[in-house]
């Protein structure tokens, strides 16, 4: 089963950042951030991707691995992600820096993985393409 972006981004059950003063972007924030951006980041095996969120609410994926298009929107504090050829999911995001962001998988998709699938799969740490990239390097695996 492929991994995939946004995200976004994994865990949010709250137990990755609870009592860590984890501040999660609001409805508004994530929306006025992310709407008709590109985001380009890594997962925390390596793997680098971009995406990008279109104004209308449709997105475009790719990695090393796949290029997709799907839908996105914000439900609640969830950063949504669906695609047409692969597992998307929601996901709560913080700002890590001025343009580094950490997503982490809701606890709803989290509990639907396949047992195969490590939840760490789905967290994502991005940046904004049209901003100086704050984030720390992506690791080496």
């Amino acid at each position: 089963m492929k991994i995939l972006g946004f995200v976004l981004a994994a865990v949010v059950t709250g137990e990755c950042c609870a009592g860590d003063g984890i501040q999660w972007m609001p409805a508004n924030e994530l929306t006025a951030t992310f709407a008709g951006r590109t985001l380009s980041g890594y997962y925390p095996n390596g793997v680098t991707f971009e995406e990008t969120y279109k104004t209308g609410g449709t997105i475009a994926y790719h990695d090393s691995y796949i290029a997709t298009t799907g839908n996105w929107l914000i439900a609640g504090t969830e950063f949504c992600t669906f695609y047409k050829d692969v597992l998307g999911g929601c996901f709560r995001g913080y700002r890590v820096s001025e343009n580094c962001f950490r997503f982490y998988l809701s606890s709803e998709v989290k509990d639907r993985l396949p047992a195969d699938v490590p939840v760490q799969s789905y967290e994502v740490t991005g940046w904004l393409l049209d901003a100086p990239n704050t984030c720390p390097p992506p690791p080496t695996v």
